[in-house]
């Protein structure tokens, strides 16, 4: 990694730098020209441990932004329990980047979007909740308007509903790549694990959506073992899952 970002990095434990190191690197190929090629990924590991997925993905931005120079704002996508602690965590961990947020009462969000620098896209991060999201997603609204560096969705699997309000508003968002965090175990169901890989790349699983459908009607005990392998392929094909959460997994009998 470049010396700017050493700040940031220094602050993780091994394993997290690591994790962030694979981010860096599947990421930005091609000199950062795969940044900009619809890219995305899943950042998964045990339940419990949010606050280094927090400060991984806070590196990656800072990465973005003072090694790569990719300008734009970023959209993270949280909770509200959340929001506070993300907040805190940038403004500790991040402090050359500028971060606000747009949620909370009718009077705060006004209050929010009165400010030019975050109308206009201005700031480097912008924290919102799954509960104001699709109030402010329309296309001349604040989010749908904004063309975002990056989409971060924190517990993820909020949007794992693809007919759901939340659902409907993120597909609404521009940006240049999608990110999911997650404590929840991918692979407990199948279908959910589908609807967020659909998220993150529409473009290249919309058209096997009914392949996928039939392949799980299928018998279990015909089905199970062949299918649950070639879907832990596509999976490590498509995204990247902290190394100890692969390990942990892939050691498990079909």
């Amino acid at each position: 990694m470049g010396e700017p970002c050493a700040p940031d990095v220094r602050t993780l434990d091994p394993h997290s730098a690591s994790a962030a190191e694979r981010l860096f690197d599947r990421m930005m190929v091609g000199s950062g020209e795969g940044f900009f090629d619809r890219c995305g990924g899943i950042l998964a590991d045990d339940m419990g441990l949010g606050p280094r997925k927090t400060l991984m993905t806070l590196c990656f931005l800072s990465y973005l932004k003072v090694k790569e120079r990719i300008p734009g704002p970023a959209l993270v996508v949280v909770p509200l329990s959340c929001a506070g602690n993300w907040l805190r965590e940038a403004r500790k961990f991040v402090p050359h980047l500028s971060i606000a947020k747009v949620c909370g009462s009718s009077k705060e969000k006004s209050f929010s979007l009165d400010d030019d620098d975050i109308w206009f896209g201005m700031k480097d991060i912008i924290v919102t909740t799954y509960e104001t999201l699709p109030h402010l997603a329309g296309p001349e609204d604040f989010f749908g308007r904004v063309f975002w560096k990056a989409v971060i969705l924190d517990e993820a699997h909020r949007a794992k509903s693809s007919t759901s309000k939340i659902r409907e508003a993120l597909e609404m968002t521009q940006s240049a790549s999608r990110f999911l965090l997650t404590g929840t175990p991918l692979q407990n169901n199948l279908k959910e694990l589908h609807a967020l890989l659909k998220f993150l790349w529409p473009d290249v699983l919309a058209k096997q959506s009914e392949v996928f459908e039939n392949a799980i009607q299928l018998p279990e005990l015909a089905a199970k073992a062949l299918f649950l392998a070639r879907c832990r392929c596509e999976v490590q094909g498509l995204s990247w899952i902290s190394a100890k959460q692969v390990s942990r997994d892939l050691s498990k009998p079909v």
